[in-house]
């Protein structure tokens, strides 16, 4: 642990503003107008926040809570440097001991299947789904099992779901060179290659992967955010999500790096796109790009101690160094008032049907674009991050 420069000057390294001006510096040259896929100006709970791209894909963003401001005060304050030289140490408290009680619990609140809360959880999908006819049914089906397709409909369903209608539009506003066919043709056997798509790219080949998105994704995205969207509210859940954090252009992961630092600045981050959560520690933890490994010490974000300031100045100094990587992130939420269903409920009800039953794995419950997270806590692992905070839902 790096037990130096504890005192930072007033104007502390910021890297989510750092690449949000280099961004904005970058599309002033350019005379561009168009803004990155998870920038811009939303409402959440019917307030104007501005948002920053934590990722390439644009699914997850920062904005500025009122924590900022506390944090800003902070980053002033001086600390006595024996005093977190000892604390690093484990002389004052076994900070890991502290850190592994908070993995633990984390890994224990999942909901047992036969609680009431997750009995409570299947009822309320099975009414939201009454509503519907036999034909609505179907096409909500059609919509998850393309949202779950093994050959990046998942990317492009998120895609389509903040509003892009066609793949080009995207690719241009993620850069200018897309502007080029020929790197929209690149990016497309790329896109391919990773999900392992076989597709003949001839000239029909890209024509019809050039106008999935526009052709096949786009309705699906709206069905099934509306059916989301319109779902009764889940309340009081533990809800789990794992992820990669080494920011793959093609796939929903986040840049680990920039987000644990806004995070650590006092932002909230808001989901673009859908949001895929399950109830089982294990199953969260098959996200997450390799193993977490062992629990360092935790950040309490809502404590205005000495000792979680020395803990947040350490990560924030070891994410500054060249070396400084977030490879996997685990989110605890504690969820109120999310709008989303239960997998499992949906696959129940289209059994009963005799549509089809390949959801029978699924355990996840599936949450509508537009959530937002209020970070509580961050414990630092050996290779990553947990998040722990509370979830809502911003589109009311």
């Amino acid at each position: 642990m790096n037990i130096s420069n504890y005192n930072p000057p007033v104007n502390t390294h910021n890297l989510s503003e750092h690449r949000h001006d280099q961004s904005s510096m970058q599309n002033t040259q350019h005379s561009r107008d168009i803004q990155r896929p998870g920038d811009g100006s939303i409402f959440i709970n019917k307030q104007r926040v501005e948002l920053t791209a934590m990722n390439t894909s644009g699914f997850v963003s920062s904005f500025r809570t009122s924590v900022e401001r506390r944090m800003m005060h902070r980053n002033k304050l001086v600390i006595p440097v024996r005093y977190a030289e000892r604390l690093l140490k484990g002389e004052i408290k076994d900070i890991a001991k502290s850190a592994s009680q908070d993995m633990y619990e984390i890994a224990t609140k999942q909901l047992n299947r036969t609680s009431e809360k997750y009995q409570q959880i299947q009822q309320k999908a099975l009414d939201h789904l009454a509503g519907f006819s036999e034909d609505d049914i179907t096409n909500i089906y059609n919509a998850l099992l393309t949202y779950q397709d093994v050959y990046g409909d998942n990317f492009l369903m998120n895609v389509a779901s903040m509003g892009y209608k066609k793949l080009e539009s995207y690719l241009c506003a993620q850069d200018e060179k897309y502007n080029d066919p020929k790197e929209i043709e690149d990016f497309l056997h790329e896109f391919n290659e990773h999900y392992e798509d076989n597709i003949i790219m001839d000239n029909l080949g890209l024509q019809y992967s050039r106008g999935r998105l526009e052709n096949e994704i786009s309705d699906k995205a709206k069905i099934l955010d509306h059916f989301l969207h319109t779902a009764p509210r889940l309340n009081d859940i533990p809800l789990l999500k794992g992820a990669a954090g080494l920011n793959n252009s093609l796939s929903t992961q986040v840049d680990g790096k920039l987000m644990v630092n806004s995070l650590l600045q006092g932002k909230g981050l808001h989901f673009n796109g859908f949001l895929s959560t399950t109830s089982s520690y294990e199953i969260a933890r098959r996200f997450c790009s390799s193993e977490l490994g062992r629990p360092i010490y935790s950040i309490d974000l809502m404590d205005t101690s000495d000792e979680s300031e020395v803990l947040r100045r350490d990560i924030l100094h070891a994410l500054e160094s060249p070396d400084g990587k977030i490879e996997n992130i685990l989110y605890s939420f504690k969820a109120t008032n999310v709008a989303g269903i239960s997998m499992r409920a949906l696959k129940n009800v289209i059994r009963s049907e005799g549509i089809n039953k390949s959801l029978d794995a699924e355990d996840e419950i599936l949450l509508a674009p537009g959530h937002y997270l209020i970070p509580e806590k961050i414990v630092r692992l050996q290779y990553g991050v947990a998040i722990t905070g509370s979830l809502a839902y911003g589109r009311e």
